[in-house]
């Protein structure tokens, strides 16, 4: 086997891992109690509103949002959700490539940044707190722990390598550090930049060597895998996986969950949140989702226009970035009888499922991998890979900070996932092609029906 692909021993201590598990366990166990606690609706939008209100006094001294003030739009105190769902402005992202400097709290220095593409292929770069993580770990080992998953338990992911597209000196030390970083956790990842079927082949030679008590992936990578590994069945069933969770995007297929249900013989579970909003809410084995409410007031709109519910974030813990009605693209379908305004569960995520590109030599590019080739470079407004059949162009909407020779970087990264890229063109354009009912995904192949 490939020197990359070598695997940590079974029996090695996932140090990170017990450490975690050990501060977590009680935060995790009262907050799951929480969580499931028969609360009335009107008391925990309350305390929603009251937590919020605390956070706006700070919120509303960042220029964005004292403007607001000033002009009289928005209130110093909220009375009630309907009245801050009535004068609040929708944060989209167009909002925020706009006008990010005036929305950003600088009463302390950003420690890191957060990337993120997304499904709509708008790039969007938001300057972050350490502290936010530590926000959302607690809510995500809850939700991990409803499948009887703790820090300790062994990961193997089907993910995204960005830590090997960086160039230079410091792209070979994040490298390093995330390597070094898996190890101590416990964790496996294995690229799903290409999910042809000898990557899934080996993927699955790979997971079954390392011997993981639960799988995450991209949604479409799991898809592919399973189907390519059918043979499997019992090889992958004897693992004995607590859940397979899947992320970034909804399942392909309708029977997706089923397949994969079939073949692992374990629950499938579906995170759901992004790279700008942390994780806000996760599927439990009973059914549905569980919403992290007390870190979050989620909005689910009907605008006439959608199958679904559109959903609205605003975040309730302090943010260098804070979230307040963003849109983050996706839809919803609720429980009859719920009302959207501060939703505590979901029944389904509708989300978008995105495209895979075809290359020549056959391998399956995930739109990940674009995204993490592209969300990161300054003045791209929007993005879209255009494939018709060998031929592959990268549309771009830019603005006046992007520059010609950022073209080179693209193109240098994307090579490191296939050769092929060499010869994709760059296409600067106004606007990017639309599916017939309205959306812009982020792949689309003329040679898919579906994509047109």
């Amino acid at each position: 086997m490939e020197k990359s692909y070598r695997i940590i021993e079974e029996n090695q201590m996932t140090l990170f891992g017990t450490i975690r598990n050990k501060i977590l366990s009680k935060n995790i166990e009262k907050r799951s109690f929480e969580y499931f606690q028969n609360i009335e609706d009107k008391k925990r939008l309350n305390f929603q509103l009251e937590k919020f209100n605390k956070h706006w006094q700070k919120i509303i001294k960042i220029p964005y949002y004292s403007g607001l003030v000033k002009k009289g739009i928005v209130p110093n105190k909220f009375e009630s959700w309907s009245e801050f769902v009535e004068k609040v402005p929708v944060t989209t992202k167009k909002v925020i490539q706009d006008n990010k400097n005036n929305m950003t709290d600088k009463s302390r220095k950003s420690e890191f940044t957060r990337i993120t593409g997304g499904t709509t292929a708008q790039p969007v770069q938001l300057p972050s707190w350490n502290s936010e993580m530590k926000e959302a770990e607690l809510d995500l080992w809850t939700a991990r722990s409803w499948y009887e998953i703790n820090p300790k338990s062994r990961l193997f992911l089907i993910w995204g390598h960005s830590h090997l597209l960086g160039t230079g000196v410091s792209g070979k030390i994040n490298g390093f550090k995330r390597k070094l970083k898996d190890k101590l956790l416990g964790y496996y990842r294995f690229s799903a930049y290409n999910i042809n079927r000898e990557k899934m082949r080996l993927a699955a030679e790979v997971m079954l060597k390392f011997q993981p008590d639960y799988v995450i992936g991209y949604s479409v990578a799991l898809d592919n895998f399973i189907r390519v590994n059918k043979d499997l069945i019992d090889k992958l069933g004897a693992l004995k996986l607590k859940v397979v969770v899947g992320t970034a995007e909804s399942f392909p297929k309708e029977d997706s969950e089923s397949i994969i249900n079939e073949i692992f013989n374990c629950p499938v579970g579906m995170e759901y949140g992004s790279a700008e909003t942390n994780l806000v809410a996760h599927t439990h084995p009973d059914g549905g989702y569980k919403v992290f409410w007390q870190n979050y007031f989620v909005e689910a709109i009907d605008n006439g226009q959608q199958k679904g519910k559109i959903i609205r974030i605003t975040s309730l813990y302090p943010r260098c970035f804070p979230l307040i009605r963003y849109e983050i693209g996706d839809e919803v379908e609720l429980y009859d009888g719920d009302n959207g305004l501060g939703i505590s569960r979901l029944k389904k995520v509708i989300g978008r499922c995105n495209l895979f590109a075809l290359m020549p030599d056959g391998s399956k590019i995930h739109s990940e991998a674009f995204t993490h080739c592209v969300r990161d470079v300054q003045g791209i407004n929007q993005y879209q890979i255009l494939q018709e059949k060998d031929k592959i162009r990268l549309l771009l909407i830019v603005n006046d900070k992007y520059i010609k020779e950022n073209e080179k970087e693209i193109k240098s990264r994307l090579v490191k996932i296939n050769k092929e890229f060499n010869n994709m063109n760059f296409e600067y354009v106004t606007s990017l092609k639309q599916t017939i009912s309205g959306k812009t995904p982020m792949v689309i192949r003329k040679d898919n029906e579906d994509s047109n």
